[in-house]
């Protein structure tokens, strides 16, 4: 599933590179040749990165191009349980590196990347790379206070909203207005 390499730290296994190929789906969002991501206003995309348990670490590398540069990263389970939710903002307009360690309590199948701009949100901003590692391979004791992650029943109510927008797209229906005359 990753690559393992040795560090001082101990062994870290890559779960999730955004520079080998990936499929994304979501809306108001643009896919570059070298693999980044360009998000505008309202967008929304989703993406299947497999098993995570135990310590892990974020890196992002991007820019925002006009805006603010604000964005929000989300880890969910296939349950729909939020394992890790972090805003996430780049100041400058040249490229810079964000990393985030995170715990995950226990071990969660078929997780997903789900990276969203708020409906206030205005600007665009891009994003080269994510990579996500396991710095630990075991799962964290569940009973351990710092490293719960606690979220509010709205924010997880407003991704079952928004994620339902991909189960019911094949149920939609688009009509074409053609004018017979000018």
């Amino acid at each position: 599933m990753g690559v393992c390499r040795k560090k001082n730290i101990g062994a870290i296994m890559n779960i999730f590179n955004s520079s080998n190929s990936s499929v994304w789906s979501g809306k108001d969002f643009e896919l570059k040749d070298n693999g980044g991501l360009v998000l505008r206003k309202k967008a929304f995309i989703k993406h299947n990165v497999g098993s995570l348990s135990g310590r892990n670490n974020l890196k992002i590398i991007g820019k925002k191009r006009t805006g603010p540069g604000d964005f929000v990263f989300n880890i969910l389970s296939s349950g729909g349980l939020v394992l890790f939710s972090k805003k996430i903002s780049f100041k400058k307009r040249s490229y810079s590196e964000i990393s985030v360690n995170f715990d995950i309590n226990g071990e969660y199948d078929g997780c997903s990347i789900i990276i969203e701009k708020d409906q206030k949100s205005f600007g665009t901003i891009e994003v080269s790379k994510i990579s996500i590692s396991n710095i630990s391979g075991k799962p964290l004791d569940s009973s351990s206070k710092d490293s719960k992650v606690v979220m509010k029943n709205c924010l997880r109510q407003n991704i079952k909203k928004k994620m339902s927008y991909f189960n019911d797209i094949s149920k939609r229906k688009v009509a074409f207005i053609i004018p017979d005359s000018i």
